[in-house]
C-alpha cells in the first residue's frame, strides 16, 4: 500500500469525475456504495451522484466509460442533496438501492463516476473531488468529462472506495412427486437476505422432510432460509400412509370442509385450513395454499364436493401432512 496524497486542484467546479478500476478476481458482490473524497465552497443547487459505467480503452493509461455521459449508467446511485456535501474535505458516501445493487462480474475493469446535477455549473456553484498524483499511481487512471466527452488522465488517480455485499448461491433442487415455490433453480441473493420456499407436494403426497446440503434438515413448511452461503436445497415427497388394515384413501372422493379465515374470495397465497371428514378425519390434516387469484368466493365453510372441476376453485392445490398429535 502507499500513502494516498489528497489535493483539491483549483478552479471551476466539476460535472463529472472519477477513476477506472478492476473488480476483485475472487468472490461475488452485490455493489453497495462508493466514497469520494469532495468538499463544496458554497451551497450548489441539484445535488450528486456516483454512476458506475462499463470500461473501454486500455486499463491505467485511456481508460474512460463506454458510454458518453448522457447515456444511463450500468448503476446509479442515490442523489445526495448539494447542502450535504461537506464544506470541508471529507469523504461523502454514495449508496446504491434496489435495483442498483447489481451483481459485479469477477476480475472485471469498470468505471467509477462522481456526477453532478447542478444548475448551473460554474463559479459559485463548485464542487471539488479529490486528487492524487503520487507515484506509483493506481492501475486505474483519473477519468473527467470535458465539453461533454470523457477524458482520460493517466497522471493522476481519483481515490475512491467502492464497497460490495458478498452474492450468495441457493439451489433449489426438484423433488420428485411435488414442486417449490420458489421453482427449482439457482437464487443468488445479497448475504444475509432471508427467503421461505414452499413445497407443494402432489396429490396423494406429503413433505417428508428437507435435505440441505444433503443432510435432512426438518420438514417446516415453508422452509425459512437465510443467504450465509452456498446451500443447496430439496423436498422429500411420500406418498400418505395407510392406517394398518385400511384401503388406500381415495382422496379425489373424499370430503372435505374449506375453512376460510374471512368472507369473501381467496386471494393469491393466503392459506386455509383444512378438515377431513369421515374415517380419516384422525390421521390427515393440512391446509389449501391458493395459487391464483379466484373470481368465486367462498362462504365460512364449503364441501369441497361442491366444487366441479371445471370452476376456478380447481386451481387450489392441496397439501395433506400427516396428523401427529
Amino acid at each position: 500500500m502507499r500513502d494516498i496524497v489528497v489535493i483539491f486542484p483549483n478552479g471551476g467546479g466539476v460535472s463529472a469525475q472519477g477513476q477506472s478500476f478492476k473488480t476483485p478476481a475472487t468472490g461475488r458482490y452485490f455493489l453497495d456504495s462508493a466514497k469520494f473524497w469532495q468538499y463544496r465552497p458554497y451551497a450548489p443547487p441539484g445535488g450528486v451522484k456516483a454512476h458506475l459505467y462499463a470500461h473501454s480503452g486500455t486499463f491505467g493509461t485511456s481508460s474512460v466509460p463506454a458510454t458518453p455521459p448522457t447515456s444511463p449508467p450500468l448503476a446509479a446511485s442515490d442523489l445526495v442533496p448539494g447542502e450535504d456535501i461537506p464544506e470541508s474535505a471529507a469523504l461523502l458516501e454514495y449508496k446504491f438501492s434496489g435495483a442498483e445493487r447489481i451483481l459485479l462480474a469477477q476480475d472485471t475493469p469498470l468505471c467509477i463516476m462522481m456526477i453532478a446535477f447542478l444548475a448551473p455549473i460554474g463559479a459559485g456553484y463548485n464542487i471539488r473531488i479529490g486528487e492524487d498524483s503520487s507515484s506509483p499511481t493506481h492501475p486505474g487512471n483519473m477519468i473527467w468529462c470535458n465539453s461533454g466527452a470523457w477524458q482520460a488522465i493517466s497522471a493522476r488517480d481519483v481515490p475512491f472506495y467502492v464497497y460490495g455485499i458478498p452474492a450468495v448461491d441457493l439451489t433449489i433442487l426438484e423433488g420428485e412427486n411435488g414442486t417449490t415455490n420458489p421453482a427449482a433453480g439457482v437464487y443468488t441473493k445479497e448475504e444475509e437476505t432471508e427467503l421461505e420456499v414452499l413445497a407443494i407436494p402432489n396429490l396423494g403426497y406429503f413433505l417428508k422432510n428437507w435435505l440441505l446440503d444433503g443432510e435432512a434438515a426438518g420438514a417446516e413448511n415453508p422452509y425459512p432460509f437465510i443467504f450465509d452461503e452456498d446451500h443447496t436445497l430439496e423436498p422429500v415427497f411420500e406418498l400418505i400412509p395407510v392406517k394398518k388394515g385400511g384401503r388406500k384413501p381415495r382422496i379425489r372422493r373424499t370430503r372435505f370442509k374449506v375453512e376460510v379465515p374471512v368472507l369473501g374470495a381467496l386471494s393469491v397465497r393466503s392459506k386455509a385450513s383444512l378438515d377431513v371428514e369421515g374415517s380419516l378425519a384422525a390421521d390427515f390434516k393440512g391446509f389449501w395454499p391458493v395459487q391464483a387469484s379466484l373470481s368465486a368466493p367462498f362462504n365460512k365453510t364449503a364441501p369441497i364436493n361442491r366444487i366441479k372441476s371445471t370452476s376456478t376453485l380447481r386451481k387450489i392445490l392441496m397439501e395433506i401432512v400427516r396428523d401427529k398429535t
